[in-house]
């Protein structure tokens, strides 16, 4: 009832022009019911089918080598059928050994022309335009920025891995969300290692540094519930997530697969990509 009732209250807002960006933590994991009410359901919605077919997903997972579970991808992908997926810790450094040793019918890989970690590409969908606009220089993760283009609307994607207790990620996506026109849509996406209890069951340095940005940049992140996304022996973890800054568009996560990895895939559907544009104030932050 109390979501509810902040939903209305920032619909409220949203129609009179104010800023509907919320300070309070509790508020920084948007829960999608109602979005989801914009597709139809059905009794295969387990499957992934949407009132467009199944391509409408968009998916991340850590695959701790893809060549170890390339099988395992394969089966996800021809099932699942996602418009892209943004794979972390392929643990191959190029882009054209991508294309070689990981080639799906239907698909490319797309991203930088060399990986300076433990490799982070993207699998796209060859109908789908896509290019990389941006490349972080750091040292302390991995991560890109590629311009899609889906419904002829464009679609600004974070691609990144931070390890543990690394930093500097969430600068660089502020860094470049920052620059980004007001009506621009943006969705970040990878294992940033970054831990909330907004989120994820404790708090670390990389997760409060985003829960402090999420305002400023208008932004939600569409895991829900606390769903692990990490289980290991030692533990369970939510790192691998969904952000964008037009919840609306996008449904609540679903966390399932099996990668062969101790991390299991994360994927949205796209509801209604194009759709009216909620215009969220969206302020700058000086590091």
């Amino acid at each position: 009832m109390l979501n509810d009732h902040i939903n209305d209250v920032e619909d409220s807002k949203s129609r009179r022009g104010e800023s509907v960006i919320s300070n309070n933590k509790s508020d920084i994991v948007n829960n999608s019911k109602a979005a989801t009410q914009n597709y139809s359901s059905s009794d295969n919605d387990d499957e992934g089918e949407t009132v467009e077919g199944s391509r409408g997903h968009i998916a991340t997972m850590n695959v701790n080598g893809i060549l170890t579970s390339i099988s395992e991808f394969n089966k996800y992908v021809m099932e699942n059928k996602p418009r892209m997926v943004i794979c972390t810790e392929t643990l191959i450094k190029d882009i054209k050994t991508m294309n070689k040793k990981c080639k799906i019918r239907g698909y490319r890989w797309v991203g930088p022309k060399s990986s300076p970690g433990r490799g982070v590409q993207v699998l796209v969908d060859n109908e789908m335009a896509a290019e990389v606009t941006n490349i972080s220089k750091s040292e302390e993760h991995e991560a890109f920025f590629l311009k899609v283009t889906i419904n002829s609307r464009e679609l600004h994607v974070g691609c990144g891995y931070q390890p543990p207790k690394a930093g500097e990620l969430f600068e660089y996506f502020n860094d470049y969300i920052s620059q980004l026109a007001i009506d621009k849509v943006f969705l970040l996406a990878g294992d940033f290692n970054a831990r909330h209890r907004a989120w994820d069951q404790r708090d670390n340095k990389q997760g409060k540094v985003l829960a402090d940005l999420l305002p400023s940049w208008g932004a939600s992140i569409l895991n829900d519930d606390k769903i692990p996304t990490c289980i290991r022996s030692n533990g369970q973890s939510c790192i691998d997530l969904l952000i964008t800054n037009q919840p609306e568009w996008f449904s609540s996560v679903t966390v399932k697969g099996d990668m062969n990895s101790d991390h299991i895939p994360v994927s949205t559907l796209i509801l209604n990509f194009g759709g009216v544009h909620k215009h969220e104030k969206r302020l700058r932050c000086d590091w």
